[in-house]
């Protein structure tokens, strides 16, 4: 992952990279107001969490510090970015100011030799849905910020649920599992009611993501695809047939976390893309030169003695 960009995606599929250098990111999350991202990166030796002023008018702005930092989300009110750290010891969830003042908080623990992702935030900024991580299985969780609790909002027996994202209402989660020994899209009542609707009829589809108005939902349903369903909730739960969007960014399959976002007016994404990827979304031709009779040349180069 160490030659990649982040880019502004039209829903088109026209790609704008920003003013970053080539780097091993993961993760961008763009602020509640639009006028920032938050990213990891990740060249094996320090994981980091950044902040970007999209526009272009100062560098990069490393957030955290101390310990191995990946996951990043905003709050609801984009005054702080939560984030999956192990500065303690184990792989919870902290918190700091995203504008660097201040100290990392802690706001859960996880459990030996298991982990916390942290997922979405509700829009009233009371609680946030994370993944938990235990074993071989995956569970979706709710901390709620006023009780400094947690308690389990979806969890299916040997079997990998995650990437949990609050509707802008607060009222519904949409998730993957692969319950039905693939993974699909599930959306569920918040709080939970036993209601569980699938989104999905595609093999390994996850990662979903709802517009800002909340009426539609969008996933990817398997390698180099992007899928979207309009939707209402009212006067009842309905959803159309899934259409294809133009997917212009890399992302590394279930149960990894998402690698896009979309911006608050719902009119372009934030991704990852390969470094030197073209608006067309071709990355930058490699040359291969090749040399004969190299050896021949060798000699001539180098005396024999």
């Amino acid at each position: 992952r160490g030659s990649q960009s982040i880019a502004l995606i039209e829903r088109s599929g026209e790609v704008k990279p920003f003013a970053l250098p080539p780097g091993p990111y993961a993760f961008p999350r763009i602020s509640p107001n639009g006028k920032s991202i938050v990213f990891g990166t990740d060249d094996g030796k320090e994981a980091i969490v950044w902040i970007y002023d999209l526009s272009g008018a100062s560098s990069m702005r490393r957030l955290t510090f101390g310990g191995a930092n990946r996951f990043p989300i905003w709050s609801a009110d984009g005054e702080r970015v939560a984030f999956q750290s192990d500065r303690e010891g184990d792989l919870g969830i902290f918190w700091q100011r995203a504008d660097g003042t201040g100290t990392a908080e802690r706001l859960t623990k996880s459990e030996k030799g298991g982990e916390h992702i942290p997922d979405s935030w509700s829009p009233d900024g009371q609680r946030f849905s994370f993944t938990a991580v235990k074993g071989n299985e995956r569970a979706v969780w709710i901390f709620s910020l006023p009780d400094k609790k947690a308690t389990l909002f979806a969890a299916v027996p040997s079997s990998n649920l995650g990437s949990s994202a609050f509707s802008p209402d607060g009222k519904w989660l949409a998730y993957h599992s692969n319950e039905t020994s693939r993974y699909e899209i599930f959306v569920q009542p918040f709080p939970p009611t036993g209601t569980k609707y699938q989104i999905s009829k595609d093999a390994q589809s996850h990662n979903p993501l709802w517009s800002p108005d909340g009426k539609e939902l969008f996933y990817i349903p398997g390698p180099d695809q992007f899928l979207r369903v309009s939707l209402t909730t009212k006067p009842s739960f309905t959803f159309s047939n899934a259409v294809p969007v133009p997917r212009r960014f890399i992302e590394f399959g279930p149960p990894v976390p998402r690698t896009y976002d979309i911006t608050p007016d719902g009119k372009r994404f934030v991704g990852i893309i390969a470094a030197g990827q073209t608006q067309t979304a071709t990355p930058a031709a490699s040359q291969i030169q090749v040399v004969l009779n190299w050896f021949e040349e060798l000699k001539r180069r180098v005396p024999v003695r």
